[in-house]
């Protein structure tokens, strides 16, 4: 998994993730966002996140999703692992180690995306592993 990082200075440098040793191989599709639960399942579509700044300097973000929305059926027999990579993250390029620990499916709120490790038949995938991400949310601080 790779992904961009722009520091001050608009200098962008490859960061790419090394698969935590707990997971089983790659993921079966890429990072997707929740569109909705359903009964045991969790739907799920690409994200896309849209973003705007105003002239006056006020920013606006829409989420949502594009592509197929696939079910993932969770089961008793799901482990299921919350991605905390960057809560040990120092913003440095190159290769940084995925770290996962323990989740729970009660811990995932909107704006979390996934990657699903199963097999996958149409639009339905069976999860023996899944591993979420939550959102990073910034709570403005006293006074604010």
């Amino acid at each position: 998994m790779n992904f961009g990082f722009a520091s001050g200075n608009d200098k962008s440098c490859d960061v790419s993730r090394i698969l935590a040793p707990e997971l089983p191989g790659p993921p079966t599709m890429r990072r997707a966002a929740l569109v909705r639960r359903q009964d045991h399942s969790l739907l799920i579509g690409v994200p896309v996140r849209n973003v705007n700044i105003q002239p006056n300097g006020t920013v606006s973000q829409a989420d949502g999703f594009d592509g197929p929305v696939i079910e993932v059926v969770v089961t008793h027999d799901t482990k299921v692992y919350e991605d905390v990579t960057f809560q040990h993250y120092s913003a440095t390029c190159g290769e940084i180690q995925e770290v996962v620990a323990p989740g729970s499916l009660d811990d995932i709120v909107d704006g979390a995306t996934f990657l699903v490790r199963g097999e996958q038949n149409g639009e339905r995938v069976l999860a023996p592993n899944l591993v979420y991400e939550l959102p990073c949310v910034t709570k403005p601080g006293p006074g604010k």
